[in-house]
């Protein structure tokens, strides 16, 4: 994900060969889409409706914080090295993680 360009061109041109995968980071990267343009759009609406400025940290902070619950509420499954470090990185638990030969 460190590697994606800040032009929304080249992020849309990262994210469509991967956006139907079941990988990790697939989901990793349609969460983060979806919820950085919704929390983007409710700080554009609190500016101009309501007057109120989120710092860009706190409107960060939302995103991933609402991206990690989710990604909490899943169970994953055949995880591999790369998927495990990135689960890793955004600190979510073993537990979400389903074995081989668990009856989960």
């Amino acid at each position: 994900m460190d590697s994606v360009p800040p032009s929304l061109e080249d992020v849309l041109t990262f994210l469509i060969p991967i956006s139907k995968g079941r990988s990790v980071a697939s989901i990793i990267s349609r969460l983060l889409l979806a919820a950085t343009t919704y929390y983007i759009w409710l700080e554009r609406n609190a500016r101009l409706f309501k007057r109120k400025k989120s710092t860009v940290a706190e409107v960060v902070q939302v995103i991933v914080s609402n991206v990690r619950l989710k990604l909490v509420t899943f169970k994953f499954k055949k995880i591999t090295c790369r998927s495990r470090s990135m689960l890793d990185s955004w600190k979510i638990p073993s537990a979400c993680l389903i074995h081989e030969g668990s009856a989960r």
